[in-house]
């Protein structure tokens, strides 16, 4: 269950505090194999960003990283600290076609037409553009996926987040031996509120994050941001995760 809640790591690190006999010989090995491959998978993500983002800088195309180990490294002090599976990418609208490629230029292929052998025609693509978020990429070869977006959520959904804005208040964030930029705390806690309230908070991992980031970086001036979540048509969505943070820490 907290493995499909994206919370086992944070759970295995409370359990491994249990001293013996409370806790079985048996799980703790199984806790402790479980951190392993989550620390191996997460640097192995790691690894891969930074190739990514090499290749998007060769082709002119700056990316904030967000969600995944960035956040991790953000709001838990450790980017394994949150079970991650891919990585995301937010770039601008005009160079969504580049940074594609440039994923192209390291293996990868877009999901879609790998898994259904049919590419997009050219007005399916500029629709699929015009009312979606995101594309997804996976590289065959070790099955890391990487999603480029130019927004946080579907057009459909109607809101107006300041997505120009997150590159000016941009913060550098260490993550292993490199620092990469990724969105500043208030604008991950709205993108966060906002993308869990796409999948309707259905994952215990996200209401962690805003938790976790509240505790991180003191209350993160909440007047200002909801002031301005409520100007973005978003408040709602910032008050749920606010309330279920509350709520269940």
């Amino acid at each position: 269950l907290a493995i499909a809640h994206g919370v086992s790591p944070l759970l295995a690190r409370r359990l491994l505090r249990v001293p013996a006999p409370g806790l079985p010989d048996d799980l703790r090995s199984a806790l402790d194999e479980h951190l392993r491959d989550n620390a191996e998978r997460n640097e192995q993500l790691v690894r891969v960003l930074f190739d990514v983002l090499d290749a998007l800088e060769r082709r002119g195309v700056h990316a904030l990283p967000f969600k995944g180990q960035v956040l991790g490294a953000m709001a838990y002090g450790d980017r394994t600290a949150r079970r991650a599976n891919d990585l995301d990418l937010l770039v601008r609208p005009q160079d969504v076609e580049e940074a594609c490629a440039a994923l192209e230029s390291l293996g990868f292929v877009e999901l879609g037409p790998f898994e259904t052998g049919r590419p997009m025609s050219a007005a399916v693509r500029a629709g699929y553009r015009r009312y979606q978020c995101e594309f997804a990429f996976v590289r065959p070869r070790d099955n890391v996926v990487v999603e480029p977006h130019w927004a946080i959520v579907p057009s459909t959904f109607a809101v107006d987040l300041d997505l120009e804005g997150y590159w000016h208040r941009a913060i550098r964030v260490p993550l292993g031996d490199r620092e990469v930029s990724t969105p500043c705390a208030q604008d991950m806690l709205v993108a966060s509120c906002v993308h869990a309230s796409k999948h309707e908070w259905t994952r215990l991992q996200w209401i962690c994050d805003v938790a976790w980031l509240l505790r991180e970086h003191g209350g993160l001036g909440l007047g200002a941001v909801l002031a301005d979540a409520r100007a973005r048509g978003v408040e709602r969505m910032v008050l749920v995760g606010l309330g279920l943070a509350r709520r269940s820490f």
